[in-house]
């Protein structure tokens, strides 16, 4: 009976959520890269553009550490028997697995909107740090030492 019981739970834990599977479908990266974009555009309308990069490069931390790092669960618990419940949704993507194509690119977009937008603040001191801060705070939650960790037990179950 045991023995039985750790098999399902490892077929479940290799199991990919439903949550995820649409970062897997075709034109997904594209989309994501018009809507960074786009948002850029419309930053621009309201900033000089140094703080519009800067104002981009926080938002877009703040939204996708939410999304990927904060909020757990998964709406189609029934599939996997609440598996999924206790993880966020970048514990989730890929069965767990790290490094695969899709964390790759998740891993890369901050990259390169924290380069443009040091570049683009012409390495600014104050803008520097506060754009760094920004990145770390999306970045470090993606690696995998921090794999299903809590900070501090803050979002703990």
């Amino acid at each position: 009976m045991a023995e039985d019981d750790l098999r399902t739970r490892v077929q479940l834990h290799k199991a990919q959520s439903q949550n995820t599977k649409w970062l897997e479908g075709p034109g997904v990266w594209t989309i994501y890269i018009f809507i960074v974009v786009g948002v850029r555009i419309l930053f621009a309308g309201w900033f000089n553009p140094s703080l519009a990069w800067t104002v981009m490069n926080c938002v877009h931390s703040v939204a996708t550490f939410l999304a990927f790092h904060w909020v757990k669960g998964d709406p189609y618990e029934t599939t996997h028997g609440g598996f999924h419940q206790k993880l966020t949704l970048w514990e989730q993507l890929d069965g767990g697995v790290q490094f695969t194509s899709t964390r790759k690119f998740l891993m890369l977009v901050p990259v390169g909107i924290y380069l443009l937008t040091s570049h683009y603040t012409n390495y600014h001191a104050q803008s520097l740090l506060i754009n760094t801060a920004a990145f770390l705070f999306v970045l470090v939650p993606k690696l995998p030492f921090m794999n299903k960790r809590r900070l501090f037990g803050i979002n703990k179950d």
